[in-house]
């Protein structure tokens, strides 16, 4: 099963190293508080690593308009990572079933739990980590993200999203007894796969409706990169910039850049 072989190869690898919508324009009409980004999302974002853009430019590949191509592009491109966790969250669910524990409240309670500490930790690594004062290997990966223009394919590695639910995984094993662990990471790998979605599918072209939670989510992650990327920081549930005070009036924010 894919736990034996997270527990087995890959460990020991990461230790030894309907569907068609309409084509969307590379400009959009979201609005920010007002202020139109209409024109700015293939443009450079701020920032050193925003110096590399030329480069990039040249070597980014051609993005899906359409939702049919973009679960193509997720799923069955080159990046395997998607793929590996939807087999994982799979062989997870097959080895919960297998136990002789019966499922109970508890199990639900996990679950549930992993899900929102996936939400918040969004919201604090990115804050912290990908956007600290710290010059390291991962805020310079993130730096190189913003770099990119709006529209990119942006897919994590299949090692670091492996490498990370392993990682998870295993520490959960070590705090929880082995059946409530393997149903918090079932929630922990289902919340991480909407997020590596989420995020993937906003950086297309896919066009979404108007004041879905889609379209919504997608705006927001555009003020980050467009207007101030100390700013927008939640993904998966945006009401969490207001909760971390994060989802400043848009003129402020621009205003603080001058």
């Amino acid at each position: 099963s894919l736990v034996d072989y997270m527990n087995g190869p890959v460990l020991a690898s990461l230790s030894s190293s309907a569907l068609a919508d309409p084509p969307m324009s590379t400009a959009t009409t979201a609005t920010a508080g007002g202020v139109s980004l209409l024109n700015e999302v293939d443009a450079p974002s701020s920032g050193t690593a925003a110096i590399e853009k030329n480069n990039n430019d040249e070597q980014l590949e051609a993005v899906p308009t359409n939702m049919r191509d973009a679960i193509r592009r997720f799923f069955f491109g080159k990046e395997i990572g998607p793929i590996l966790v939807v087999g994982s969250i799979a062989s997870f669910l097959q080895t919960r079933f297998a136990l002789a524990t019966p499922l109970s409240v508890a199990d639900l309670a996990v679950l549930a739990t992993s899900i929102v500490f996936w939400w918040v930790q969004e919201h604090v690594l990115h804050q912290k980590a990908l956007h600290s004062n710290v010059d390291w290997v991962g805020k310079r990966i993130h730096e190189a993200h913003h770099a990119n223009n709006y529209f990119h394919v942006s897919i994590d590695s299949a090692e670091l999203i492996i490498g990370w639910l392993l990682a998870v995984h295993l520490f959960l094993r070590a705090v929880l007894p082995f059946h409530l662990a393997l149903s918090a990471t079932i929630g922990y790998a289902m919340a991480g796969l909407f997020y590596e979605w989420a995020h993937y599918i906003v950086h297309t072209k896919v066009k979404r409706k108007r004041g879905s939670f889609w379209a919504k989510m997608r705006d927001n992650h555009m003020r980050h990169h467009r207007i101030n990327e100390q700013y927008w920081l939640a993904f998966s549930i945006p009401f969490l910039d207001d909760l971390f005070g994060t989802n400043p009036d848009v003129k402020e924010a621009r205003a603080e850049l001058k």
